[in-house]
C-alpha cells in the first residue's frame, strides 16, 4: 500500500462514476400513473404496465449505465439520403 494519507484514485473514479450514473439516470415515478413517458411509449405497452406495476430488478454495471446514459443524450447525427 502507499503511504497514508495518499488518495485513493480507484475509488475516487468509482465514485465519480457513480455519480455521473445517478445524474443520468431515467427515472420514472411509478406512482403517477397518468403520466406516460416517451420511453414507455416507444416500447412495448404490456412490458411498460408491468415494468411498473411488477419491476424486475436488472443488474448493470456501473459502465453500461453511464454509456447508456450518455447515448440518449447525444444528439442524433443521422441524415436522410438515397440507398439503393
Amino acid at each position: 500500500m502507499g503511504v497514508e494519507g495518499d488518495r485513493d484514485y480507484k475509488q475516487i473514479v468509482r465514485d465519480a462514476i457513480d455519480s455521473i450514473g445517478e445524474d443520468i439516470e431515467f427515472k420514472i415515478d411509478a406512482k403517477d400513473i397518468s403520466t406516460i413517458y416517451l420511453q414507455e411509449a416507444v416500447k412495448c405497452l404490456r412490458r411498460s404496465f408491468y415494468d411498473r406495476t411488477d419491476p424486475l430488478e436488472t443488474e448493470q454495471t456501473q459502465f453500461n449505465k453511464v454509456l447508456g446514459g450518455l447515448f440518449r443524450k447525444m444528439k442524433s447525427q443521422a441524415s436522410i439520403g438515397n440507398y439503393d
